[in-house]
């Protein structure tokens, strides 16, 4: 969601307004939108991941998934790890396995619970996917996923993944 982040990733065609248009484009169409947001890019701040967050919440979105960057073998950043950040010892996007020089482990763990919690917390997103719910099916999931909101922890989240 930081513009700086983005160009670090080499995802220089995306543009933080286009994003909120096009994404507004296919809801309008009746699709169901869904985005994927990451925390721990080599470089980002605390305060970069937070915009990110508060950006998701701005988005026209049904739903949002909040990742841990993680350089796999082969990638770019795998080569040069050390340069980045610390290696905890897991490959995985759920686990916090990668720690940028910029932030702390808690600060990962917390980022993660955050996101969650205002993105999918938020009175007005509430009540849109209320209006959404039609089957048995619909109002199950969303109580699932309602309780799994309000049970994270930053505890929960390890180099083992969310539990």
């Amino acid at each position: 969601g930081v513009e700086k982040n983005l160009k670090m990733l080499g995802k220089t065609f995306m543009d933080r307004a286009k994003i909120h248009d096009r994404l507004a484009m296919v809801q309008q169409a009746g699709i169901e939108t869904f985005a994927t947001l990451m925390f721990g890019i080599p470089g980002e701040t605390r305060a970069e991941a937070e915009e990110t967050i508060d950006w998701a919440t701005t988005l026209p979105l049904d739903y949002a998934v909040f990742l841990n960057f993680t350089p796999f073998p082969g990638t770019p950043y795998y080569s040069n790890l050390s340069e980045y950040g610390t290696f905890r010892g897991m490959w995985s996007n759920q686990a916090v396995s990668f720690v940028p020089h910029t932030m702390t482990l808690e600060d990962l763990k917390e980022l993660r619970v955050m996101a969650y919690r205002k993105f999918y917390l938020r009175p007005r997103y509430m009540v849109r996917r209320l209006t959404h719910l039609r089957t048995r099916d619909d109002w199950s999931r969303s109580l699932r996923g309602l309780v799994a909101t309000l049970r994270l922890r930053p505890a929960g989240i390890s180099p083992g993944g969310i539990r």
